[in-house]
């Protein structure tokens, strides 16, 4: 019946057209972490692009994680459900678990600041593939009974991605 335990991740990009207050919010609270983060790696005030700080100190690249803790009251408020994914029924997608991404910035220019938070979901049990289309189930919820799962559909779309997969 099972084809694979998988994980789902959906990349959510924002920046600063993105429409919603949790993505505004998101934006404006990394922005303002990301100055303050960003000083230690630019003490002489030479760069004003994370590519820049990056290229001259890799020690930058943990300005992904160090920006991140301003958004994880953010995340939490989601209360473990993936933004803009949902399956065919409009119902929500579990996640686990996140990670923050500075995509660039600018410290001159908050307009350039751009950001991603990637969701994986809980464990899900892929049954089947159609069209474009996974009809899954989640692994840790219990069967009706011996020979029926409690099962969804998710369309696949721009930014989600199958990230893990164990065959069964």
């Amino acid at each position: 019946m099972a084809k694979a335990i998988i994980h789902l991740a959906y990349r959510q990009v924002i920046n600063a057209v993105s429409p919603n207050s949790f993505e505004k919010a998101v934006w404006a609270a990394s922005y303002n972490e990301f100055l303050l983060k960003s000083q230690a790696y630019n003490q002489e005030g030479k760069f004003t692009t994370f590519s820049q700080l990056k290229a001259n100190d890799g020690r930058a690249n943990s300005l992904h994680y160090k920006s991140g803790f301003a958004i994880v009251g953010f995340v939490a408020s989601l209360k473990n459900t993936m933004p803009n994914v949902v399956s065919t029924f409009g119902k929500s997608i579990l996640f686990d678990t996140h990670e923050f991404e500075v995509i660039e910035s600018d410290i001159t220019n908050q307009q350039l600041h751009e950001v991603a938070i990637i969701y994986y979901s809980k464990p899900l049990i892929l049954l089947e593939i159609i069209g474009e289309q996974l009809l899954v189930a989640y692994k840790d919820v219990a069967p009706i009974n011996t020979n029926t799962l409690s099962t969804f559909m998710i369309a696949m779309q721009p930014q989600l991605s199958i990230t893990s997969y164990q065959a069964v």
